[in-house]
């Protein structure tokens, strides 16, 4: 809610759903629309949306374009001038930090399968540590990446670490 409230003439959009949630606390000024990744966008008057956004927000879309390089030229020529984009994703790489996870373990071959599968579709899951030289070469500036540890389990001895991962285990094990 606070950059809407902050931003009066904001506009969003959400591929998850083809209506947006009614039940969403969203400002009176602000409005979710759905909208297909991949066209061209089109504002609801017509009108061309190129130089319409202040600010355009994706978060967790990897493996939702395929084609990152036209998604981040897009979006630079729908944002205003001084327009912001910010991207919030997952680098979709299995890692352990002490090595012991085992190239043939069921983990290890599964995680292989979905980025085979992926790119196989056309939606590769490798695109993220890609983002910030696209967005160079589609002419962003300013550029700002910011890596963050984002544990899968409740195995880390961190405590930050730790709720992080259980918020992580609990957001996969969901959809399973």
């Amino acid at each position: 809610m606070e950059p809407a409230s902050t931003n009066p003439s904001s506009a969003g959009s959400s591929p998850r759903s083809p209506e947006p949630d009614s039940t969403v606390d969203v400002a009176s000024h602000t409005a979710l629309e759905p909208d297909e990744l991949e066209m061209e966008a089109v504002l609801d008057d017509g009108d061309s949306a190129i130089g319409s956004f202040d600010y355009i927000h994706c978060q967790l879309m990897i493996g939702a374009f395929r084609d990152w390089p036209r998604f981040f030229a897009q979006s630079l020529a729908y944002l205003t001038p001084s327009g912001y984009l910010e991207v919030h994703d997952t680098d979709f790489v299995i890692r352990c930090d002490d090595g012991t996870l085992l190239a043939d373990s069921a983990l290890a071959k599964w995680h292989a399968l979905m980025h085979e599968a992926a790119a196989a579709a056309g939606f590769p899951l490798d695109a993220i540590s890609k983002v910030p030289d696209m967005m160079h070469a589609a002419g962003f500036v300013d550029i700002v990446a910011r890596p963050i540890k984002w544990p899968i389990n409740m195995w880390p001895r961190d405590a930050r670490h730790k709720v992080l991962g259980r918020w992580a285990y609990t957001n996969f094990t969901w959809g399973v």
